[in-house]
């Protein structure tokens, strides 16, 4: 950044900060505010893609700093989903039996036990889904949005509850989950889903993906997905629940 700005010629106009955001006070600022807050919500601490909601609580605290018409970008986000069949990932959370003449009834016993026995889903886990294959079972659903141009609403239970319907009634494995930025330019981490063809994913982002242990009823296939979705915004802590529809 040193070397951008003075081959710019712009030393003297730009000034770099080694604090972190939270810790930035008037004093850094020499009396300004701040008009602009530009950023890239992603922290290397980060494993669920809607750990970056951080930049939200950075921007919080920025509050009394920030200029009457500050322009924030991102100024949003917006938790997307989308319902899948997978071709092998799913089976993770399956018996493996008889594995080279050997038998792994111990461990398929302690994986078993820990699945809970009903249609609802697991929680999330992260992956990279372009090394796993994946076929949609639905469009691309929004379930939740943020509004980054106002601070976190103090100790406040943020909730969306709906569903959508699949293409077709069908074993459902899971539901994958990411984020996406309103940054005046889109990347692209998931091409246009086609149905009957292989999801192609971005390699520069997880995803999280919440598996369902149930993946049919009595031979029938799903023809839905219900959703639970919250925020509890003291802890930051994201709750999210989907239910296969029979």
């Amino acid at each position: 950044s040193l070397q951008i700005i003075s081959c710019s010629s712009l030393s003297d106009s730009i000034s770099l900060l080694s604090v972190d955001p939270n810790d930035i006070t008037p004093t850094h600022l020499i009396g300004h505010s701040i008009d602009i807050l530009l950023a890239e919500p992603f922290f290397v601490s980060m494993t669920l893609p809607w750990h970056s909601l951080y930049f939200w609580y950075v921007r919080t605290a920025l509050d009394p700093l920030l200029s009457t018409d500050c322009a924030i970008t991102p100024g949003s986000a917006h938790l997307m989903g989308i319902a899948v069949k997978f071709e092998n990932l799913h089976l993770l959370k399956h018996s493996l039996g008889k594995v080279e003449e050997f038998y792994l009834t111990p461990y398929d016993d302690a994986v078993m036990e820990s699945i809970p026995d009903i249609n609802k889903s697991l929680p999330p886990e992260d992956y990279s889904l372009w090394e796993y294959p994946s076929y949609p079972l639905s469009g691309v659903q929004t379930l939740m949005k943020f509004d980054f141009t106002s601070p976190v609403p103090k100790d406040t239970i943020l909730r969306e509850k709906g569903s959508w319907s699949l293409t077709t009634p069908t074993s459902c494995h899971g539901i994958v989950l990411w984020m996406e930025y309103s940054t005046g330019w889109t990347p692209v981490l998931l091409d246009e889903p086609i149905f009957g063809h292989k999801l192609n994913w971005s390699s520069n982002q997880n995803q999280g993906v919440c598996f369902f242990v149930k993946e049919d009823y009595e031979g029938e296939g799903s023809v839905g997905v219900a959703y639970d979705i919250s925020m509890n915004t003291g802890t930051g802590d994201l709750g999210m629940e989907f239910e296969l529809i029979f």
